[in-house]
């Protein structure tokens, strides 16, 4: 398994859900979609919220992502002083107010250039408002804090209710109102002291607007119960039972909500819904004539009426998976099993329509091989795949999955219900049949290793021939690596449990490094006068390195702490032919 492959997954848990499609090969596809983080308008950070101001918009989101248009048609990434996540973005005194993770406050009066200030780490807030000449934040912690210049932050605890959880914030019509579990309502002219209005419901709410004289409070509904209430005061409130809200806005004559996964709802009064197409359902604001929507994967749509949606960025490809070769790059899905291709490595088509699940993508001896449970899947220039059925064996839900692949040594390997071989991909011969629920496949110093469930693992030093070496443990191995010399398979154990380890150097005999060891395994460094020795020993626990000409006299070569059960140092490698030795003492 060549380092071809851009990322793999290794490993992965059994799907609890498979959505089972027709399968289409060799199509002409015309979704096209940009691989993510290629160009500056290719993000995949999802934007959590959006503010109008100044005439133009800007929206927030994950990695300290700032994205601003000053026609809603047009979205460019905006430098911004910060990787935490944006959860809130508001326009008010002249200025965008951004804020999230760990007390980030970023401010801009133009939303080009942003400055950054703290307003105290364990502060992660999730919004923000402005209104009578004041900002108020909400964070995750229930807190609510005031500001007359985003800057400089004080809390606003008077009046608000104990035992109540806060999620949505907005201001209109003179008041600031927050809202959350249970119906909470709570309303403020000064963003300090806040009136109890909740009404009487199960429902979370998330998100609010003003506009024609009413407020609107909205979220998503439990039990059945009301998830939106309306008001002309902000003091009594009429509920009712409507769709799901997760943000909401209010301009030209409607107001607007929208939900992850559901459709647009717009009503002219707060009370009577309509339902429009769909568009991303974390933020959405109105300016200059159009709303904007913002969602996952940084998707941005826009409407001049709420019935209609356009897609205003470029779609970012979901993919998961990337392997190259023969002048293309290939991406897979792991659910839905979807497949593109692409000859500059930024534009991507669709080549496979949503169906089953893929777990491996491979390029070597010429092709591209892909493989879940719709079998394996073949191709030599990622736009025409063929399909094969090996010789898995069947469970309830149809063919064995496979689990892990790879190619060295002239023979593909694969892992299911049974160890399988082959040397072009397409016809494959059983090796182990019925090998227990192995779960992945790696190799490394001229060995396979597969494992699964139960401390279940065979080793193979050729494909061919296969040893069942299992460790006794209730550990269901995955993740498992090949690195610095020694094989290592990582695995939870069970309900309150601690996840266990095991280690091997030639993939036949296993240990658990927190019972026996420490274990040592010398490789070549980085570059040719370095050593790599690493360390397999109890988590946690600190060893000495000490080196040795002669075995007899030892002297000290440092200390390291073992926090991730193996453990990795380089050291000097004179190249004067003398022998040395290595060991480690637990501290």
């Amino acid at each position: 398994m060549k380092a071809r492959v851009a990322s793999r997954i290794q490993n992965l848990a059994l799907l609890t859900v498979i959505f089972l499609f027709s399968s289409l090969f060799g199509q002409d596809a015309t979704n096209v979609c940009l691989l993510a983080g290629s160009t500056p308008e290719a993000n995949a950070n999802t934007l959590r919220a959006i503010a109008f101001g100044l005439d133009r918009f800007v929206a927030v989101g994950d990695g300290g992502m700032v994205v601003l248009s000053t026609n809603a048609v047009n979205w460019l990434r905006q430098p911004a002083p910060t990787t935490s996540s944006l959860y809130g973005v508001i326009y008010g005194a002249d200025r965008f107010v951004a804020v999230g993770d760990a007390g980030i406050v970023l401010w801009s009066t133009n939303g080009l250039a942003w400055n950054a200030v703290s307003a105290g780490p364990t502060n992660n807030f999730r919004r923000v408002a402005f209104g009578n000449g004041k900002f108020v934040a909400l964070t995750d912690n229930l807190g609510l804090l005031c500001s007359s210049d985003s800057t400089l932050w004080q809390p606003s605890t008077n009046g608000v209710p104990n035992g109540r959880s806060f999620f949505g914030l907005y201001f209109g019509g003179g008041s600031f109102v927050a809202c959350g579990n249970d119906g909470a309502i709570i309303t403020s002219s000064d963003g300090l002291n806040w009136t109890n209005t909740s009404v009487s419901t199960w429902s979370t709410f998330f998100c609010g607007a003003y506009g024609n004289g009413v407020f609107v409070t909205a979220g998503r509904g439990e039990f059945g119960a009301d998830q939106v209430a309306s008001s002309t005061n902000g003091v009594f409130w009429t509920t009712q039972r409507l769709n799901n809200f997760y943000a909401l806005c209010y301009g030209g004559g409607f107001f607007v909500g929208v939900f992850d996964g559901g459709p647009v709802q717009y009503s002219s009064d707060g009370k009577t819904w309509t339902n429009g197409s769909g568009a991303p359902g974390l933020g959405v604001a109105y300016g200059f004539g159009y709303y904007a929507a913002v969602g996952s994967s940084g998707a941005i749509f826009t409407a001049t009426n709420p019935s209609t949606w356009t897609q205003r960025n470029p779609a970012v490809c979901p993919i998961q998976v990337l392997a190259e070769g023969n002048g293309v790059s290939v991406g897979i899905t792991i659910n839905c099993a979807m497949i593109y291709s692409s000859e500059d490595g930024i534009h991507y088509l669709q080549r496979r329509a949503c169906g089953g699940f893929l777990t491996s993508l491979e390029f070597a001896n010429g092709i591209f091989v892909a493989a879940g449970n719709i079998g394996v899947l073949i191709s030599a220039d990622g736009t025409n795949w063929a399909s094969f059925s090996p010789p898995c064996g069947s469970t309830v839900l149809g063919l064995s999955p496979i689990w892990g692949l790879g190619y060295e040594q002239g023979v593909w390997v694969a892992v299911c219900q049974n160890i399988i071989s082959s040397v072009d991909a397409t016809n494959w011969t059983i090796r182990a049949e019925n090998a227990g629920y192995l779960r992945g496949l790696i190799y490394g110093n001229h060995r396979w290793v597969a494992f699964g469930w139960d401390g279940l693992i065979w080793s193979s030093p050729d494909g061919t021939n296969w040893l069942n070496c299992s460790y006794n443990s209730p550990a269901d191995w995955g993740p498992g690596v090949f690195q610095d010399g020694l094989f290592s398979l990582y695995g939870p154990v069970g309900y309150l449990l601690p996840a266990s380890a095991v280690v091997s150097r030639d993939g036949v005999q296993w240990f658990d490094p927190a019972k026996s060891g420490p274990l040592l395994a010398l490789d070549r460094g980085p570059t040719e006068d370095l050593l790599t020795l690493s360390l397999a020993g109890e988590w946690g626990r600190t060893y000495g390195f000490q080196i040795s000409t002669n075995l007899s006299f030892w002297s000290d070569a440092g200390t390291v702490t073992n926090s991730n059960g193996v453990t990795s140092q380089t050291f000097t490698n004179t190249g004067t032919g003398n022998a040395l030795f290595f060991r480690a003492l637990a501290k």
